[in-house]
């Protein structure tokens, strides 16, 4: 069972997906709407990933947007893995979207944070997406 601290925090991490979404928020205010709720943690993250996901589906944008703002939360945090590890959702997304220019752009970020972490693994799925 979620905590109600975590299902709150999903809850605002949503309606600005929403937001996004609808071009009821431009991307460049993220920052001062993820400044508010606890930190991004990686059970949020993956949970928003897994949505992202799904999304991709059926509403593509809808799931570039989850990620967007959950890449734009996890910036509070001082966690490179986190930050690499959003980057690469990210980037993720961004090919469920069929937006190769965002995709480079978030891949770029997860690789370099990879490759600082030596995580050769993830440097490898890096250029998977890119693929």
């Amino acid at each position: 069972m979620l905590s109600q601290t975590f299902s709150q925090t999903l809850a605002h991490y949503r309606a600005l997906a929403e937001d996004l979404y609808h071009n009821r928020l431009p991307v460049e205010d993220l920052p001062a709407y993820t400044a508010q709720p606890p930190p991004l943690d990686r059970q949020l993250l993956d949970h928003l990933a897994d949505q992202a996901q799904n999304a991709s589906l059926t509403r593509p944008r809808y799931g570039w947007a989850l990620m967007v703002v959950a890449d734009t939360a996890v910036q509070q945090t001082t966690d490179p893995f986190l930050k690499a590890l959003a980057a690469w959702y990210l980037a993720r997304a961004a090919n469920g979207w069929f937006r190769p220019d965002l995709v480079e752009t978030a891949v770029t970020r997860a690789r370099t944070l990879f490759t600082e972490l030596n995580k050769p693994g993830w440097v490898a799925a890096c250029a998977w997406q890119l693929n």
